[in-house]
Parts: C-alpha cells; sequence; structure tokens
C-alpha cells in the first residue's frame, strides 16, 4: 500500500496536483485517467487566443432524489480529460467523489453523479479540462426519498 503522505494531491483540493504534461497524456491516457487528483479543476487553461472554453451540456441545476444519478455533461476539446470534482457528498461512478473521463472525437465528456446514502442538499461540483479555458459549475439538489 502506498503512503498518502507522499500524494497529498490525490486526497484533497487544498494540494496542487501536478502540472499537465500534454506529451505524457498523449503517450499514455489511462495513467492520467486512473490517477485521482480533485484539484484538477482548478488547472484550465489561460483564455487567449486559440484556446476553446469549458462547455456546460447538461442541466446545471438538476434535482434527484438520494441513491438515483444524473449524468453531467460538457465539452471540451476532443479526446482531452475533464476532472469532475465534488465538493460535498455524493459519488461518481469510481466511488470516489472525482473522476477524470476522456473527451469523445466530437469533444463530449460525461460521468454519472450519485446522491449516494446520507447526501441530502446541494452538491457542488466542479469540471474542467487542462487545455481548455475556464470551469463549469454543476448544483445537484439531492432530495430524501
Amino acid at each position: 500500500m502506498q503512503d498518502p503522505s507522499k500524494y497529498p494531491e490525490r486526497l484533497s483540493v487544498a494540494h496542487q496536483p501536478k502540472p499537465f504534461d500534454l506529451k505524457a497524456y498523449q503517450n499514455n491516457p489511462k495513467e492520467y485517467l486512473n490517477t485521482i487528483e480533485p484539484a484538477r479543476v482548478f488547472q484550465s487553461a489561460q483564455p487567449t487566443e486559440g484556446v476553446s472554453a469549458i462547455e456546460r451540456i447538461s442541466e446545471k441545476f438538476p434535482v434527484i432524489k438520494q441513491n438515483q444519478s444524473t449524468i453531467l455533461k460538457v465539452k471540451v476539446t476532443p479526446e482531452m480529460p475533464v476532472t469532475f470534482t465534488s465538493f460535498d457528498l455524493g459519488r461518481f461512478e469510481n466511488d470516489l467523489n472525482c473522476i477524470t473521463v476522456k473527451a469523445d472525437q466530437e469533444g463530449f465528456a460525461s460521468c454519472i453523479f450519485t446522491g449516494s446514502e446520507g447526501t441530502i442538499g446541494r452538491v457542488n461540483i466542479l469540471a474542467a479540462c487542462p487545455v481548455t479555458s475556464g470551469q463549469v459549475k454543476f448544483v445537484i439538489d439531492v432530495i430524501q426519498n
């Protein structure tokens, strides 16, 4: 088992993740996608000519019941990674509060968020891609069954 003190960026948004390395990602996308680093949502590109902005595709304010799910979808640069981080409770399909997924050839990236047991109220989620500018926010209202 790895010593968690060696990788604090994998435990909290309070720790800066490693800088994004496009060549390393292109050579081994699985390694990047399988490494959970919640603060990646703060690593978007600077807005400038030629850099597109992340776009929210799915609803910003979905309402779900506990143990129900909703799909969060964004559009970014095709085949690039997108990190979704919940700042509250709930979980993604990897059973964690953070997930990084790869956008398809058209630039669409999505994940499934579940308002797991014990999650009630507003859940704030940010999504970002390191090669697009900005972030998108989702606010999911999880209600009791």
